[in-house]
């Protein structure tokens, strides 16, 4: 494979590696008042291979807000900034700015029984990065570190989502489809006129409530279009199944345990020729392992106001199939354990604050991980 397929590859591999994180999302809460947050997330992640040393630093602060329109309609608006650098080699690189601007109008029918949603992606985040911020953001695609925000801007997008809902008794069943586009814009310099392609997701779950727990089942499959520079097709993620289970018991002290477990499936991702007259496929290959998320929290009352949750979780990955390829890379593993607090200010405002710390290995061993990281913020009602 010559360097200008190898750059290509590696450029599709981080951008599509993004895009598979989003989701979109719609929810009617009947009465719920105007209301905003705004918080902050620190993540320290050091990465050590044999006598190489990396550490990615980033700070975080997005603002969130929800506007009632009318009766069963609804606004949700999201922005953030951030601040990234990272030290390699005796060098220190960096990448800031702000995000995109995400709108998304929520519409519920036939009694809550049905729901139509519509957003757009507004492009307000940094593009055309340059060789600091190209390098930056390689690091922030590693799926086995744990940070909030792992791109800063990407092109004009919209998604529309319709789903439905029936309960009966104790049981809620619901499901649903989701169309998302997302236009072309040039990343990094000298990459110009990147189209991601579309997504398509179909998703349903079930919610079954008894006197103590709560069970809930859900799962998206997702499909992609082929991703294209200059409108020549370069290389399609492959479908993914998104599995999630999630129980919660309440005790009869009123603490509350939780539990949940994630999988996320994925297939063989298809790199083309870059020979406009051919366009032939020439690998397929799965350049993202199988993840599986399993976390555990146990929350409880403290000096009476503060809700207080310790947690646990696990995260592992996969061994991808491109070996001795430029994306190569073998199982990971890394744990996590977190402490988080939150207690009401007045009537109308929550304060809350919390810490993680990260331990564990990536690519079969060869990566030694440790990673912190840091958040709090408030949260008020209008």
């Amino acid at each position: 494979m010559g360097n200008k397929k190898q750059t290509i590859l590696i450029a599709g591999v981080v951008l599509v590696f993004f895009l598979c994180g989003m989701t979109v999302q719609g929810q009617i809460r009947y009465g719920q008042p105007a209301s905003g947050g705004l918080t902050f997330t620190y993540s320290y992640w050091k990465m050590e291979q044999d006598t190489l040393e990396t550490t990615l630093n980033q700070f975080v602060v997005p603002v969130s807000g929800f506007i009632p329109l009318q009766d069963n309609l609804e606004m949700q608006l999201f922005i953030s900034s951030a601040s990234n650098s990272m030290d390699i080699i005796n060098d220190n690189v960096s990448l800031s700015g702000l995000s995109d601007l995400r709108m998304q109008i929520n519409k519920s029918l036939k009694e809550d029984r049905l729901l139509l949603s519509g957003g757009i992606n507004l492009p307000t985040g940094k593009k055309k990065l340059d060789g600091e911020g190209q390098l930056v953001q390689l690091a922030l695609s590693q799926n086995f570190l744990d940070v909030p925000l792992r791109r800063l801007g990407e092109g004009f997008g919209f998604n529309l989502l319709i789903g439905g809902a029936q309960s009966f008794d104790n049981v809620n069943i619901g499901g649903g489809i989701t169309y998302q586009y997302i236009g072309s814009y040039d990343p990094y310099e000298g990459v110009a006129d990147y189209n991601p392609g579309d997504m398509v997701s179909i998703n349903g779950g079930i919610d079954i409530a008894g006197e103590q727990n709560i069970i809930s089942i859900d799962a998206v499959y997702s499909l992609y279009t082929d991703d294209k520079f200059t409108d020549t097709k370069v290389f399609r993620q492959s479908p993914t199944f998104d599995f999630r289970f999630r129980i919660t018991h309440r005790m009869s002290s009123g603490n509350i345990l939780k539990g949940s477990l994630r999988y996320v499936l994925r297939g063989n991702n298809k790199l083309y020729t870059t020979d406009t007259s051919q366009q032939e496929i020439i690998s397929s290959l799965q350049l993202f392992g199988n993840e599986l998320f399993v976390s555990g929290g146990y929350t409880f009352t403290a000096m009476n106001q503060w809700q207080v949750t310790p947690s646990a979780e696990l995260h592992m990955i996969s061994s991808n199939d491109d070996e001795l390829g430029p994306t190569q890379l073998e199982n990971s593993s890394v744990f996590g354990f977190g402490l988080i607090a939150e207690r009401p200010v007045g009537e109308k405002i929550s304060l809350f604050a919390g810490g993680k710390y990260f331990t564990g290995s990536a690519d079969g061993g060869n990566i030694d991980l440790t990673g912190l990281q840091f958040t709090g913020g408030l949260s008020a009602t209008f």
